[in-house]
């Protein structure tokens, strides 16, 4: 048995009995002088005082002194697999410009499709594990993520299956987005678009497992 006892914490619970709304959600749960007890990676318990009734020989401790614990973020809605930035668009969108004009100017999702398509997978994979690990730094634990930016057969599956093999202490659930947007080669032609998805891209997904799964780790170390 593994269990760490982390006391003397400022410990937000996130306390509810169902969704929150308007003043309700400034209530955090707080426990100002609280401890979390983990057990073969699981929590255990979580209260007030100093939670030394939980001591069982080889526990480790951890004193917090006061600092924060937090629960871990989820973040569901994100595209963790793709290439190419578009970080120039906001200085454009500040000056002015629709979605419209920059994607005029060869911008917006379109831009990052060609950069997605013309990306391998293992180049691919390397920036999506950055990502997550910049993700853990700030907190967030489990992520959503959407393909869409492949907007083909080819590179839709490849996205996914880079989130469906991609190993990490983040839990990730995966979504086929392929009707993000309208690929530029079925401009004017949506229709065709919409068969390829139904007829061959998705039953090749649902063959494959490789959407809306889960990966969780029996034991997590979020340390990086």
């Amino acid at each position: 048995m593994d269990r760490i006892l982390l006391k003397n914490g400022r410990i937000v619970t996130v306390k509810s009995k169902g969704p929150k709304f308007g003043e309700e959600m400034a209530d955090l749960g707080v426990i100002e002088r609280g401890y979390v007890v983990v057990e073969n990676g699981i929590i255990l318990d979580v209260g007030s005082g100093d939670g030394l009734e939980f001591l069982e020989d080889g526990t480790e401790v951890i004193d917090l002194e006061g600092r924060l614990v937090l629960p871990g973020f989820v973040d569901s809605h994100t595209h963790l697999v793709h290439y190419g930035s578009r970080e120039n668009e906001l200085k454009l969108k500040l000056e002015g410009a629709s979605y419209l004009d920059i994607l005029k100017q060869g911008g917006g999702i379109l831009s990052t499709v060609r950069a997605t398509r013309s990306a391998s997978y293992d180049e691919l994979y390397k920036k999506a594990l950055k990502s997550l690990d910049l993700m853990l730094l700030w907190g967030t634990t489990t992520v959503e993520t959407k393909s869409g930016y492949g907007l083909n057969f080819e590179d839709e599956i490849k996205c996914l299956k880079v989130a469906k093999e991609i190993e990490h202490p983040i839990d990730i659930v995966s979504t086929y987005l392929g009707a993000h947007a309208i690929p530029e080669e079925y401009k004017g032609n949506v229709e065709s678009y919409i068969e390829l998805m139904i007829n061959k891209v998705m039953p090749y997904i649902k063959k494959r497992d490789l959407q809306n799964m889960w990966m969780p780790f029996v034991k997590r170390d979020f340390s990086i």
